[in-house]
């Protein structure tokens, strides 16, 4: 049915609003390209909403999402390090202070 609308169908989602009640009505989707129109119901009086989806914004978007995903995961592994590396240092420190109190004499 896209066809007629000289719309590609990878540009695109498709949903029919039968209009009785414009505020109850709840959009159906038409998922399947290979069906006319009447095989879905829609006669007269049928609204159809297409809403075209840009694919290379969606492309550019998901890229976007996913950088700032890697960017998030390196700042929480540098994160991490830093406080592994603190509690190394101070396991070493308490070590050190130990060792110090074992070897002074009991005065």
């Amino acid at each position: 049915f896209l066809q007629r609308f000289d719309v590609s169908t990878c540009c695109c989602f498709t949903n029919f609003l039968i209009v009785i009640k414009k505020d109850d009505a709840f959009p159906t989707e038409l998922d399947d390209d290979d069906h006319t129109l009447a095989y879905y119901g829609i006669c007269d009086g049928t609204e159809i909403l297409m809403n075209e989806v840009d694919i290379e914004a969606k492309q550019r978007e998901e890229a976007r999402i996913a950088k700032e995903h890697e960017q998030r995961l390196a700042k929480q592994e540098r994160e991490a390090r830093a406080l592994q590396e603190l509690k190394k240092s101070d396991a070493r420190a308490r070590s050190v202070a130990i060792e110090k109190a074992v070897q002074r004499p009991a005065a």
